[in-house]
């Protein structure tokens, strides 16, 4: 499983949070689905991606071709959930990019001062005058 550095997380979520919020155009949109929904299959998340980009094409589908079919008055008030929904998507996939797991293998001072064998622990002190 592929790993990505704390910084390159940051970078992906500020991207596609100012492509969901600040730039709202539909091409970037569909373009942060499908780099995110890549990326996730490579990084193992295969589950998540599943169903969000399903959702995705769901909701796609029907602000394409099912809310022009209804009448002005519903098309407006349904046009804003199935829009809005639609552009939390990609935050959603970005946020779980950003999924960080605690290493249980980490070590600590048996002593629980914070220090290591490194830093001198166990070791005399040594007086200097």
């Amino acid at each position: 499983m592929l790993r990505l550095d704390i910084r390159t997380k940051i970078i992906i979520l500020l991207t596609i949070s100012t492509s969901t919020f600040i730039v709202n155009t539909l091409w970037i949109e569909v373009l942060c689905v499908i780099i995110l929904s890549g990326m996730q299959f490579a990084f193992g998340k295969k589950v998540f991606s599943k169903w969000l980009v399903f959702a995705y094409v769901i909701l796609f589908f029907a602000q394409c071709t099912l809310l022009p079919l209804m009448p002005t008055v519903v098309e407006a008030a349904l046009s804003v959930i199935v829009v809005q929904f639609r552009s939390i998507i990609p935050l959603l996939m970005g946020i779980l990019m950003i999924h960080i797991k605690v290493s249980q293998d980490v070590k600590a001072s048996p002593f629980g001062r914070g220090v290591t064998a490194g830093d001198g622990e166990g070791k005399d002190a040594e007086e200097k005058i």
